[in-house]
């Protein structure tokens, strides 16, 4: 889960102006812990949106696409869910959700 963190954060910073503000927060509800990074960059375009989990789909001219394909399946094989809320000039949210572990 180290690399899906790192990856989304890079990903945020390459997005970014300089010195941009990047916002992680967790939180847990019914049942679920949600952990969200966000960005206040330039924004993934609307066309772009349903792409951006697909291998070899990158918009940096020295990406290759695979990083959100890893972060997507990484977050499946823990049983997790990943959603992205983006608009374009004002930024992009990776909301993450997995099951909250049951206290024993």
């Amino acid at each position: 889960m180290v690399r899906v963190f790192k990856n989304l954060i890079e990903n945020s910073q390459h997005a970014s102006e300089e010195y941009c503000l990047i916002e992680i927060t967790t939180s847990e509800e019914d049942s679920k812990v949600i952990a969200e990074v966000s960005d206040h960059g330039k924004g993934i375009k609307r066309g772009m949106l349903k792409k951006i989990f697909e291998p070899f789909n990158s918009e940096r001219d020295d990406g290759y696409g695979f990083g959100l394909a890893f972060v997507r399946e990484t977050v499946k094989r823990h049983g997790g869910e990943i959603k992205v809320r983006s608009v374009v000039d004002e930024g992009t949210t990776f909301i993450i959700t997995f099951p909250a572990e049951k206290e024993v």
